[in-house]
């Protein structure tokens, strides 16, 4: 893990994976592989309107 990294709760990390500098990791993930530096890795949001994906 580098500086200035931000991990949310219920984070699980594999063995050999690094974090960037500055990513930040969303709640309830599983890295599995790298995160480059500067990255919000998490979810997909989709936002729904109707039928419509926003």
């Amino acid at each position: 893990m580098e500086d200035y990294v931000w991990i949310a709760s219920r984070i699980t990390i594999l063995p050999s994976v690094t974090i960037g500098r500055g990513a930040v990791v969303a709640c309830g993930m599983v890295v599995t592989r790298d995160v480059p530096p500067l990255v919000i890795a998490g979810y997909l949001l989709r936002l729904l309107d109707g039928e419509k994906i926003i």
